[in-house]
């Protein structure tokens, strides 16, 4: 309104245009004039305001600092407040408290100088902005109870929002990720075309993958990659298009299937092993006897002699790979006994002490200075630790190398390594090694390193392989305590 002059009719007018309430008042505190929006708002009529100190408008404490604030204004002519609209608490003649927006004015009436106050009642509004504020308090509360991640972006790939549940899949705050592009949580090569999709169903509308759940591949923070269902929905929302992702690590479900799948195919496999071996078995036994005759009648002649003996050689290896084949197929089942661990390893190192593929290598067992004993079947795990033991052996061939033998106690059982300084073995291999029939050598099935998982797993124990980082391979064996 500014320091303009004005006259009775132009504050009558002025008063009859505002759709807020308005009061005038004096340079003293008092109401000079409302108009008909301030009675409807406060409840005053204007016999009973008009004359009166504005602070009776006023809740504690600013009723009675009111007089001091105008004091001080009239003293400096500082405007702390003139022509500032702010959010204040005004009190209506029932006595409630409300907020309300003010918007005070300077008026020069013939000489003397006059205020105008606009009051707008935010009750409404403010009602209102609690209402959204709660609802949308309870809406996020929702969202962040929810198992599955929820993840929602513009229509530039943008994310806009994220669950508990999606931090904590994903590994990022959400902080670090509100404003980058999703596909920062999509590996390669999904990464690199994904703006190519989005764009391309911006321009066709074609929905390739809105509203069909599907299995994609995530990438976590720390860059692993997993198995995870996505399922995508659109929503327009003021002519923008705001799409939603809920996401779910299907890893656990995929392994349990994966197992399912591999404990059927190898319990099929099992039994067609076991029936070929069964018939192969007692034929290779009529052939090594028939050859042992043979050999007693030609044992004059030295080269059929040798013939014979290595044609036995031959048949018991073979009779050698038929027994793995059922030993895979048909395990025994496990005789659970104490045993101490110092006992398994001596023995174990008592069946490699003449065997020549050890000769050039260096067997080093680290007795520990507690004794521990585990539960297990002793003649199954020492068959478990001399084909690790052999295995690390022919990694060393051609080489001196050293193998290290130790144990420990950890969390309820028994840790036993067998540390080898061979070459390792490639991590795409490292990957298949427990396979049934997997092989990287030129002779045996490929099946030593599954019948060894297969037998401790059957004892409650479990056999990793590993690379060292100093180079080399270690093989860990995990038996439960006694």
């Amino acid at each position: 309104m500014g320091n303009t002059p004005h006259d009775p009719s132009e504050i009558g007018a002025l008063l009859r245009s505002r759709v807020d309430a308005l009061a005038i008042i004096d340079p003293t505190g008092k109401v000079m004039a409302t108009n008909l929006e301030f009675e409807s708002i406060f409840g005053f009529t204007q016999d009973e305001i008009i004359g009166k100190n504005v602070k009776m408008l006023m809740p504690s404490p600013y009723f009675e600092e009111h007089d001091e604030y105008l004091r001080k204004y009239k003293e400096s002519g500082e405007k702390n407040i003139i022509g500032i609209g702010r959010q204040v608490l005004a009190k209506r003649k029932n006595g409630e408290v409300f907020p309300a927006d003010l918007s005070v004015s300077e008026l020069n009436f013939s000489g003397s100088v006059y205020f105008a106050g606009v009051i707008r009642d935010l009750s409404g509004k403010i009602e209102a902005e609690e209402v959204l504020v709660e609802q949308r308090a309870r809406l996020e509360s929702i969202v962040n109870t929810v198992v599955d991640g929820i993840i929602t972006i513009n229509d530039q790939g943008i994310i806009k929002s994220v669950n508990q549940a999606a931090v904590d899949l994903f590994g990022y705050s959400k902080k670090e990720l509100i404003g980058q592009n999703i596909k920062v949580l999509m590996p390669s090569p999904y990464q690199e075309e994904h703006d190519t999709y989005l764009e391309a169903y911006k321009s066709t509308k074609v929905k390739k993958i809105i509203g069909i759940g599907r299995e994609v591949q995530g990438l976590k923070k720390d860059g692993t990659v997993f198995p995870m269902e996505l399922s995508v929905s659109e929503v327009r929302f003021k002519n923008k298009q705001i799409f939603t992702g809920l996401v779910r690590d299907i890893t656990e479900s995929k392994d349990l299937t994966n197992q399912l799948i591999e404990k059927e195919s190898l319990a099929k496999l099992g039994e067609m092993c076991a029936i070929v071996a069964h018939e192969i078995k007692n034929p290779i036994a009529g052939v090594i006897g028939a050859l042992r005759m043979l050999e007693r009648r030609v044992k004059e002649d030295e080269f059929q002699s040798e013939l014979c003996e290595e044609m036995v050689s031959r048949m018991k290896i073979l009779g050698d790979r038929v027994n793995d084949i059922l030993r895979f197929a048909r395990p025994r089942a496990p005789v659970i006994k104490n045993v101490p661990a110092r006992a398994l390893i001596e023995d174990t190192i008592q069946l490699i002490e003449k065997d020549p593929l050890f000769s050039d290598v260096r067997v080093e067992v680290q007795w520990p200075t507690e004794e521990i004993e585990v539960a297990c079947d002793s003649n199954l795990i020492k068959d478990i630790f001399l084909n690790l033991l052999v295995n690390s052996a022919q990694a060393l061939k051609d080489q001196q190398g050293e193998i290290i033998i130790h144990w420990e106690e950890s969390q309820g059982c028994g840790l036993f390594f067998i540390d080898d300084s061979g070459p390792g073995i490639d991590e795409e291999v490292l990957d298949q090694i427990f396979q049934p029939f997997f092989t990287t050598k030129h002779s045996g099935t490929g099946l030593g390193l599954s019948i060894a998982q297969r037998l401790i797993k059957g004892q409650d124990g479990d056999l990793q392989i590993q690379n060292r980082p100093e180079g080399g391979t270690r093989a860990i064996v995990r038996i439960p305590l006694a």
